[in-house]
């Protein structure tokens, strides 16, 4: 088997709003990337696209040159940067405090025709603006990798692919199999996504079902989540609180959980990502994850998978993580693992049907 495993980053701020823009995206971001210069491992970051812009048109440099001047540090350095949209941005309104964030969270919530833009020149905008900005430093410059903010992929799916196939993104990933979670703003359910390593997203809309061709779901790697395993990183999380990243700011979703959801997340039958944030307490979980979801889909003879966290939550101890998961699976997989990007897939034509493992799954074939 081929594993390759792109580690990403969604890189924005927290969503509920912070005034220390430094402490909340750039000062992790730049640990994120010296660290991943000394591992040796090329690293995607899925920007907040949309952010940049709000604050673009208030005018509010402190965060817009930073914010230009990272991605530009980034790409010199290496790193790959995609597309990733939180489009409650559009319709957060400001004022002394920051912005205020809206309840309009997901693309489906912007179906056109109410004054607020529809979600394909959502997309097209977001896209255009991404382009624009890394082609400064990297004249060839493609965006062709998208990740739904929230993992916000429906409703509205299939206008949603379309869109983004329009706008020629090639990789979605924003499915991790099996993950689910449900609040006033959004509800996302993965539990039935196709069981292949990598499929075509449906262009009908079903995330049930594989299509023939389209976009290539890159999945985001996971395992079960269950009661048996959830309640110990509970209590080790209780335990070790002192090792979150204080990033001073808050979450979107602060309050918007339902009580019923907020007692259904001590007894789950959801899914761990592959995580160096929130989702760890050691090596050997965020190893774990990732050992079975290969495991899963040792039939198949290549495999692409992604990696999930935010700058924004990552101090010292994450770092320590991503830095004893990168020794620890070099050294399980040795050369059968090669860390990866989306442009590198891009350039090796992996999205397309008569390429890589997704022919396979779309013919019907055995991957042996």
């Amino acid at each position: 088997m081929k594993i390759r495993l792109v580690l990403a980053f969604d890189h924005e701020l927290s969503l509920g709003g912070t005034r220390d823009y430094a402490r909340n995206l750039f000062e992790p971001t730049d640990a994120l990337l010296e660290l991943a210069n000394v591992l040796g491992v090329p690293i995607v970051l899925f920007t907040d696209v949309l952010c940049a812009l709000a604050h673009e048109r208030r005018e509010l440099r402190a965060f817009t040159v930073p914010y230009r001047a990272q991605l530009a540090r980034a790409l010199a350095a290496g790193a790959d940067v995609q597309l990733h949209l939180h489009p409650h941005w559009l319709t957060s309104h400001w004022n002394d405090a920051g912005f205020v964030p809206s309840e309009r969270f997901a693309l489906a919530h912007y179906p056109g025709g109410d004054g607020a833009p529809a979600l394909e020149e959502i997309v097209a905008r977001g896209v255009g603006a991404l382009t624009a900005w890394c082609a400064e430093v990297r004249p060839a410059y493609r965006c062709v990798a998208f990740r739904a903010g929230g993992y916000a992929l429906a409703p509205a799916t299939a206008r949603i692919l379309a869109a983004l196939a329009a706008a020629g993104i090639r990789f979605d990933s924003s499915i991790a199999p099996g993950f689910i979670f449900r609040s006033a703003l959004s509800h996302v359910d993965f539990r039935r996504v196709p069981a292949r390593a990598n499929w075509f997203l449906d262009p009908a809309g079903t995330l049930t079902r594989a299509g023939g061709g389209g976009i290539l779901e890159v999945p985001i790697a996971s395992a079960p989540r269950t009661p048996a395993n959830n309640l110990p990183f509970l209590a080790r999380r209780v335990l070790h609180r002192g090792r979150r990243y204080r990033d001073g700011g808050h979450s979107i979703h602060d309050g918007r959980v339902p009580p019923a959801a907020r007692i259904a997340r001590l007894f789950p039958r959801s899914a761990w990502m592959l995580s160096f944030d929130n989702y760890a307490d050691g090596v050997d979980d965020v190893f774990r994850v990732f050992a079975r979801y290969v495991a899963a889909h040792a039939d198949e003879e290549e495999i692409v998978c992604a990696s999930v966290s935010h700058p924004k939550s990552m101090g010292a101890h994450a770092r320590a993580l991503m830095r004893g998961f990168g020794a620890r699976v070099r050294e399980r997989y040795g050369e059968a693992l090669e860390f990866t990007t989306f442009t590198e897939l891009a350039n090796a034509r992996w999205a397309e049907p008569s390429n890589g493992p997704a022919h396979r799954v779309a013919l019907g074939r055995s991957a042996i």
